[in-house]
């Protein structure tokens, strides 16, 4: 379970849930340098293979805009938790 304070990825920790949709959570979290960045969670336990493999593409593809209005995307990791 996602909360506020707890480290779900070595090195970040959760301050505050920034919202949520269809495809998972968004977290606002301090990185190791103590720089905040916006964490997005997927739940794939639901999801089909196919859903999966488009939602990570479009994120891949995000990591290639650079735009001043825009959070940048640094990376997309995947992790399995039961």
């Amino acid at each position: 379970m996602l909360e506020a304070g707890s480290h779900p990825i070595p090195g970040f920790r959760l301050t505050q849930r920034l919202g949520a949709g269809a495809f998972g959570e968004v977290w606002e979290a301090q990185g190791p340098d103590g720089q905040l960045v916006a964490l997005k969670f997927m739940d794939c336990r639901t999801k089909s293979n196919t859903i999966i493999s488009s939602e990570i593409r479009v994120l891949r593809g995000l990591s290639e805009l650079r735009h001043p209005n825009f959070i940048q995307l640094h990376g997309v990791h995947a992790a399995s938790h039961n």
